[in-house]
This record gives C-alpha cells, sequence and structure tokens, in this order.
C-alpha cells in the first residue's frame, strides 16, 4: 500500500554512483562521452539511472535536478532500476543518501508522526518502524504532536532519523508488504 500511485516524476536526484560506462540494457542511443549515473529521488525515494550530459560529470551525494522541466545536467532519464541493479558503490551510499534526505525536509517526516494512522484494523503505521513495539506506539499517540526530530528523542526516547532511515531501507530493497515513504520498487510483488 503506497501513496504514490500512477505517474510521479521526481525533481531532484542525490548521486548514489557514476558508472565508468553505459550498461548494454538500454534502447536510447546515448551520446558519445556520456556517463550514467545511479541516483535517489528526494521525494519518492525512487532508484534512477540518467545519462549525463557529454562532458558532464558528478561527485557522490550531489543533488541534481532530473525533472522533466528542469534537467541543467542531465540528458536524459534512463528509467527506474531496483535495488539489486545498484552497484556496489551505489548502495554503500544509500544510507548516506537517504539520511541526508530526512535531515533535509525534516518537516516532511514529523508531519508523518503528527498524522500517521492505521494502516490494517489492527496496525498502526508506527508498528511498521523497525524496533518499535506497543508501548512505544502509545508512548508516540500520547504525546503527539511534535515539532522536531529533537522533539520526538526528548519525548519518547528514540532516535526517530535512524528508525525512518532503517525503514525506508527496508522498503527500497523491495522486501515490505507495505510502503510507507517510497514509491513501490521495480520488481516488488503486490502482497494483498
Amino acid at each position: 500500500m503506497s501513496i504514490y500511485k500512477g505517474k510521479f516524476y521526481e525533481e531532484e536526484g542525490i548521486v548514489l554512483d557514476i558508472l565508468p560506462y553505459p550498461r548494454g540494457k538500454y534502447r536510447v542511443r546515448l551520446p558519445q562521452g556520456s556517463r550514467v549515473v545511479q541516483l535517489l529521488g528526494t521525494s519518492m525515494f525512487t532508484l534512477l539511472e540518467a545519462s549525463l550530459l557529454p562532458g558532464e560529470t558528478a561527485e557522490p551525494l550531489e543533488v541534481l535536478k532530473v525533472g522533466k522541466e528542469s534537467r541543467d545536467r542531465i540528458h536524459k532519464v534512463l528509467g527506474r532500476i531496483s535495488y539489486e541493479e545498484l552497484s556496489p558503490t551505489a548502495r554503500a551510499e544509500l544510507p548516506v543518501a537517504v539520511e541526508s534526505i530526512i535531515r533535509r525536509d525534516e518537516q516532511r517526516f514529523v508531519a508523518f508522526f503528527n498524522h500517521a494512522g492505521y494502516v490494517t484494523p489492527r496496525m498502526h503505521a508506527f508498528d511498521l518502524l523497525p524496533g518499535i513495539g506497543k508501548k512505544t506506539v502509545e508512548v508516540l499517540l500520547r504525546s503527539r504532536p511534535f515539532s522536531s526530530f529533537e522533539d520526538i528523542e526528548k519525548k519518547c526516547g528514540f532516535d526517530p532519523v535512524a528508525k525512518l532511515k532503517e525503514r525506508i531501507l527496508q522498503e527500497l530493497m523491495g522486501t515490505e508488504r507495505h510502503f510507507l515513504f517510497v514509491r513501490r520498487p521495480v520488481g516488488a510483488t503486490e502482497l494483498l
């Protein structure tokens, strides 16, 4: 159950890895000298591959514009990829990129803690966060509203950034039944 259904496009992506040469799976002909980057979208945590304009380079964890109208250094977004298609370097950079997105967009994630509800009649969205048990869910529900991550940590006694990061990484791997933060990854099965 992901909140992202239909066509959604990322506007920005964080560079996870720069591949030395394009992989052979693309039907699109890439310009001479174009390099392929693996990206993590900042709004829906979509894993993407894109080609840079010829002569352009990028650094790991750099934010690039990938929107349809606002591309400055990206030639073309080649498509969505799965976690298994990430290079080893991209997999190593992924937790750092996820944490930087969470810290950069703190109010969005604090709003999750303030407004989260039940996913099923018996399961609250907080139950899906790793390491959060029934008693912590009760404390979270009693302590709402929150104003910041520090407020959550002070009132509830756990690091919300670490819990969110762990949950988002699990969702990106595509093994979860419910998707709270991530657009359903490529190849993830629909479990109903």
